[in-house]
């Protein structure tokens, strides 16, 4: 974005996006069912939730099964049973987990091997009911112990998706989203990342393959939570930002949603990330004292933070009408809220504006030098 200059103030025009404007971006641009997501990018999966615990599908692993005793010295094409029951508290995770092969007679392959040759999509991954020729590949993971996550992901190897494969999650036995999977992969690609965000916890997740001849292999189960994006209340003090003010700070007020402390936040979180419909990278970051009251005297406390004003008039300009502030709880909740803003440079003259642009000009070159 360029540079906007207008009536004797200006704005810095940032490429990288805020972090947590990112967060949300993703949960916007993605398929999904309602508030569950589906995510084919790894990384973009990461950003969204905390707390992984990662299964990956090796020999060692393999072996924790309950229905598994050990592997042969050559465990190429170890047919391992239907059903595989993983506890907690052999694994190290914090949920325990059951693996079924759906199809009658079918059952789990460790490191299968195609006609004698060794497979690489198959190398440390769990085939699904291939070796017997069943090709109706039908698989679920379900939870143990009352578990529940809001987030889970696996890699399924060896694939196509078709017209009708499906993947549904269940909570408690009722299915709260069902993805389509044929539009996931591109016809040269067969692997496929699966990330589910959810706001909803579900405790089961069920692939349903048609009898197509593809064989699918499925490796390195991870668990999560979703990270939580709530709504905040920001009242902003002054509402009208004179641009030649030579005020010390800006005010902001913070509430959050009942169910929420403001007691919760991190106030060294706390950010301007956004004005207007631009994001600031990286965002102005709180200065001064903090405190915790409750000015428009609802049922709500509020926390007060303050910005530089000074710093702030650096990024506005007098079409501006809103400001976004961010932050964080203490256990990674996110939120955001905006506040409408007026901006007014009566007496910008240009000969004012020019210095004012060229002021600019170097603090921004001086900030860029910070951020490298």
């Amino acid at each position: 974005m360029a540079m906007g200059l207008e009536s004797g103030c200006l704005r810095v025009q940032r490429g990288v996006v805020a972090a947590l404007f990112v967060v949300l971006l993703f949960f916007a641009a993605h398929a999904g069912r309602g508030d569950v997501q589906i995510i084919t990018d790894p990384a973009e999966w990461e950003a969204m939730v905390t707390g992984i615990e990662e299964f990956a599908t090796t020999a060692d692993n393999v072996v924790l099964a309950d229905e598994v005793d050990s592997l042969p010295m050559d465990p190429n094409n170890a047919q391992l049973g239907p059903v595989l029951t993983f506890q907690a508290a052999n694994t190290g995770l914090s949920r325990g987990f059951i693996l079924e092969a759906l199809q009658q007679d079918a059952g789990f392959t460790f490191n299968e091997t195609e006609q004698g040759q060794v497979l690489m999509s198959f190398q440390d991954a769990l085939s699904v009911g291939d070796v017997n020729n069943y090709e109706d590949d039908d698989w679920s993971l379900s939870l143990t112990d009352g578990s529940t996550m809001t987030a889970f992901s696996v890699e399924v190897r060896h694939t196509r998706f078709e017209d009708d494969e499906t993947l549904t999650l269940y909570s408690d036995g009722v299915a709260i989203a069902t993805f389509p999977l044929n539009e996931l992969l591109d016809s040269d690609d067969t692997t496929a990342f699966l990330g589910i965000v959810s706001d909803e916890p579900f405790d089961a997740a069920f692939f349903d393959e048609n009898s197509g001849s593809d064989d699918i292999a499925i490796a390195d189960f991870r668990f999560a939570e979703a990270i939580i994006h709530i709504n905040a209340k920001v009242d902003l003090k002054p509402e009208t930002i004179n641009l030649k003010s030579r005020g010390r700070y800006v005010t902001v007020y913070i509430e959050l949603p009942g169910g929420y402390s403001v007691r919760d936040i991190v106030p060294e979180s706390v950010v301007i990330s956004g004005i207007g419909t631009d994001v600031i990278e990286p965002p102005l970051e709180t200065v001064g004292p903090t405190n915790i009251g409750n000015r428009d005297r609802d049922r709500y406390a509020d926390l007060m933070v303050k910005f530089s004003r000074r710093e702030l008039i650096r990024l506005l300009k007098v079409t501006d009408r809103s400001i976004t502030i961010s932050g964080e709880l203490k256990d990674g909740t996110t939120f955001s809220g905006t506040d409408k803003i007026r901006v007014k440079c009566k007496k910008c003259s240009k000969k004012t504006y020019k210095k004012l642009v060229k002021k600019h000009k170097k603090y921004q070159n001086k900030q860029r030098g910070k951020w490298k």
